[in-house]
């Protein structure tokens, strides 16, 4: 009877384990290098995702006009004390604006920072082959749509 428990036992625990592994978040639709298609005419804008290991992702995501950066930001989507983190760092700034995941599922999540004036609220989603993002504060939302873009891809 105490064999048939502690096999019983440890096929609950090697259930969990397995489990656990295959409910982990994962961001890798976003891999890649993108380039936005509905930007202003002029702009040409690009977001770059790499994978740096299973619990950081590092986005850099910068606007070309006249060939010129106009503006960039350096992001980090982290797992830190089982919560995972979107932190945006603005080029030439010292801190990052966090922001936390509120939503999670297949190729698609949200973050939040309630603080922030904007955004509050940041999306991100794959439809086909496109990455769809977009920014809101509840009142102003700005829809993006990003291409992969072959050229820069490795």
């Amino acid at each position: 009877m105490k064999n048939i428990f502690y096999l019983l036992f440890s096929f609950i625990i090697l259930s969990a384990c397995k489990s656990n592994q295959t409910n982990q978040q994962n961001f890798d639709f976003l891999i890649g290098n993108w380039t936005r298609t509905n930007e202003k005419e002029g702009k040409m804008t690009l977001e770059n995702w790499q994978k740096e290991n299973p619990t950081t992702y590092l986005g850099h995501s910068f606007t070309l006009k006249n060939n010129d950066t106009i503006w960039q930001e350096y992001i980090t989507l982290i797992k830190e004390n089982n919560k995972w983190y979107y932190k945006v760092k603005m080029e030439k700034e010292t801190t990052s604006t966090d922001f936390i995941l509120i939503e999670f599922g297949l190729n698609k999540f949200s973050v939040e920072n309630k603080y922030n004036d904007f955004p509050k609220v940041i999306k991100y989603w794959k439809d086909k082959d496109l990455l769809m993002a977009e920014i809101t504060d509840g009142k102003t939302t700005i829809p993006f749509q990003f291409k992969n873009n072959q050229i820069f891809s490795k």
